[in-house]
C-alpha cells in the first residue's frame, strides 16, 4: 500500500511538473499581440521600400553586406578572410591556427567556431577539418572565415553588445557574456544603468561597470543608425576589443521575435509610437 501510494504521488508531482513546464514553454514561444512584434515581423517588406546609396536597406541583413557597408562608413569590423560556398574554400584557410568559422546566414552563435590553436574557444575541443566537412559540406553551406578578436579584458569569448536602436538611437542594451560554457545576460540603458530585462533571461548574472570605449561604440551604433536606418527599428551589435568597438553584425527581427515579456512588449510598443513607427 505504502509503495502504491509512493508510485501514486511521484506520478502526480511528475504531471504537475510537466503541465506547468508545457503551459511555461507555450507562454514563451507564443507571439503576442504588439506593435513592435508586427513591425519587427515585418521588417522585410518595410526595409524594401528604403534605400541607401541605391541599395535597399534590407540587404544589410546579410552578414558579408553588412560587414562591407559598417566598413564603408569607416568603422571598424572583422576582417573577412573568405565568404562563400564551404566546398569552394581553400582547405589551405582552415589549417591556419585562428578564425572565426560560421554560417552565412543564423543567430545566436549557433554553427560558430572560434578557432585558437586548433580549439574551438566556446566548447574547449579540438577542432579540424573533418569537424567543418561534417557541419558546412555535407549541404556545402554559404560560410563567412574571418578574424577572431580578443575581448577588452583579454578573454577568447568576447561580450555581445546587442543595441536596440530605434531611430538611429540607442534605447537599450542586451549585454551577453559567456561564462563558465554559458551567456549570461543583463540589460542597461544607453547609459549603461541596469534596467528591468526585455526579454525571458536563461541565466542573468552580475550587473558590471561600464565597458571601456563604451562612448564610442554608442557613437558608432548611432552613427550606422542615423546613416542608414534612421526611421526604423533596428538591432545593431557591437564588439570591444582593447582597440575599441568593433561591428558584429545588423537583425532587424530579434530572435524571430520570441522571449519578450508583457512588460518588455509594453516598453517596446510605447517606443514605436513615441517614434512614430507604429
Amino acid at each position: 500500500m505504502y509503495k502504491l501510494l509512493t508510485i501514486l504521488t511521484l506520478s502526480i508531482v511528475i504531471l504537475l511538473v510537466y503541465t506547468y513546464y508545457s503551459n511555461f514553454k507555450e507562454s514563451f514561444m507564443q507571439k503576442k499581440d504588439s506593435l513592435f512584434l508586427d513591425i519587427t515581423k515585418n521588417w522585410k517588406e518595410n526595409f524594401e521600400k528604403k534605400y541607401y546609396n541605391g541599395k535597399s536597406i534590407d540587404n544589410f541583413n546579410d552578414k558579408y553586406n553588412a560587414n562591407k557597408l559598417v566598413e564603408s562608413l569607416n568603422i571598424k569590423v572583422p576582417e573577412i578572410y573568405f565568404m562563400g560556398k564551404y566546398n569552394t574554400i581553400d582547405r589551405q584557410l582552415l589549417y591556419n591556427t585562428n578564425y572565426v568559422i560560421k554560417p552565412k546566414s543564423g543567430h545566436s552563435s549557433k554553427n560558430v567556431f572560434l578557432v585558437k590553436n586548433s580549439i574551438d574557444q566556446f566548447t574547449n575541443k579540438q577542432v579540424n577539418i573533418e569537424t567543418f566537412e561534417k557541419q558546412f559540406g555535407k549541404w556545402n553551406e554559404e560560410i563567412i572565415v574571418e578574424e577572431i578578436l580578443t575581448n577588452f579584458d583579454g578573454k577568447t569569448v568576447l561580450d555581445d553588445y546587442k543595441c536596440y536602436v530605434f531611430n538611429g538611437e540607442v534605447k537599450f542594451i542586451l549585454h551577453k557574456c559567456f561564462e563558465n560554457g554559458i551567456y549570461i545576460r543583463n540589460w542597461y540603458n544607453r547609459n549603461w544603468e541596469p534596467v528591468i530585462p526585455l526579454k525571458i533571461v536563461d541565466k542573468q548574472g552580475n550587473f558590471t561597470e561600464k565597458p571601456p570605449y563604451f562612448k564610442e561604440m554608442i557613437h558608432d551604433v548611432e552613427k550606422i543608425g542615423n546613416a542608414v536606418f534612421a526611421d526604423c527599428f533596428v538591432r545593431i551589435d557591437f564588439y570591444i576589443t582593447n582597440e575599441g568597438p568593433v561591428f558584429g553584425e545588423i537583425t532587424p527581427n530579434p530572435a524571430n521575435g520570441y522571449g519578450y515579456t508583457d512588460y518588455g512588449l509594453k516598453i517596446l510598443d510605447q517606443l514605436c509610437i513615441e517614434y512614430g513607427l507604429a
